[in-house]
């Protein structure tokens, strides 16, 4: 059994994969497997992962048709034998001591969940910026989300690569990812924090999160409807335990307003209707007005019916058209 197993859903990124892997394979913390799940690439992706498969046991290669993250990361959980599980994505890549780090903290404590910061790597300017947590953690003792309500929602994205995770307690509330290209982490993150005993929080940046324009976040898709079906299975989560009456209500609907307004720009605009009809039947009276104010940001009433702006999103500058209420994003500028 290794100490941790790594996880990478990889798809068409032969132009960063080498980096990823050489930063996984050159881990401090040498008893890893490293599962890479080539799901369906087209591109060097697939020879690259076969050339370092080669040279390095520790490296378990599965290919299947391209089915998203989603779906590559349970599959990976499923395969996986270590204690504990990882998760990176492969355009980005992890600072040497990370899993060290973290898996020492996790068998100090029987951590569920360790989690600590990261660092964005803006691909369009070469800079670099260091996230500091929203919010006070204890670092030197386990809590739980009841103990600290902030970590919920405002402690840290709802991401898996800056964590590690107790691989049998995973299993044994049988939290997986949704089977989608987008928020395919939201359940799999919420559900997690809800439901562990003991988290860990190391206040150190090991992640290096890469910000692309044409990743799978920046992307216009209509897959970005699955995000709402995504949403109603967390608040179905929610209510199952009881969530909504001992959090703060108003964080609680921002979190689906705000994740849903930040989608919308994704959406393509044959879909867009279809979309915000959804969103409208989803999300109650106050929470859609909110969701509109998410949605057009800085933008004043009248400019919600036209204007032409530019508008940064993820470091990458876009020209942003509003006409009668719709809001379309074009190329970045």
């Amino acid at each position: 059994m290794a100490k941790v197993s790594v996880i990478v859903p990889v798809y068409n990124v032969e132009k960063y994969l080498r980096q990823c892997l050489d930063s996984l394979v050159n881990q401090t913390l040498t008893d890893i497997e490293i599962i890479c799940i080539n799901d369906g690439s087209t591109d060097g992706s697939l020879a690259i992962l076969e050339d370092y498969a080669s040279k390095d046991k520790r490296i378990r290669l599965i290919s299947q048709e391209n089915q998203g993250q989603g779906v590559a990361r349970n599959r990976g959980i499923e395969l996986s034998t270590g204690e504990y599980l990882g998760f990176v994505d492969p355009d980005d890549w992890i600072e040497l001591n990370m899993y060290e780090e973290m898996y020492s903290k996790a068998k100090l404590s029987d951590a569920m969940i360790v989690e600590a910061m990261y660092s964005e790597f803006f691909e369009s300017s070469g800079k670099t910026k260091i996230r500091k947590s929203p919010v006070t953690l204890p670092e030197n003792q386990v809590f739980t989300w009841k103990i600290h309500k902030d970590y919920l929602f405002k402690s840290s994205i709802l991401a898996v690569w800056n964590k590690i995770y107790k691989k049998t307690f995973v299993n044994q509330h049988k939290i997986r990812f949704a089977e989608a290209k987008l928020a395919e982490d939201h359940i799999f993150t919420l559900k997690s924090k809800v439901l562990a005993e003991k988290i860990n929080f190391i206040n150190k940046p090991y992640y290096n999160y890469r910000v692309r324009r044409d990743s799978a976040v920046n992307s216009i898709s209509p897959e970005t409807l699955r995000v709402i079906d995504i949403l109603k299975d967390v608040n179905a989560f929610f209510n199952e335990q009881g969530v909504r009456n001992k959090y703060n209500r108003k964080e609680f609907d921002s979190y689906f307003e705000f994740t849903l307004a930040r989608q919308y720009a994704s959406v393509p605009e044959g879909c867009k209707s279809l979309y915000e009809q959804k969103c409208r039947a989803f999300l109650t009276d106050k929470q859609y007005k909110e969701y509109q104010k998410f949605k057009f940001g800085k933008f004043k009433p009248l400019e919600r019916i036209f204007s032409l702006k530019n508008e940064t999103c993820f470091g990458v500058r876009y020209k942003v058209l509003v006409l009668l209420g719709c809001k379309i994003k074009f190329k970045p500028v």
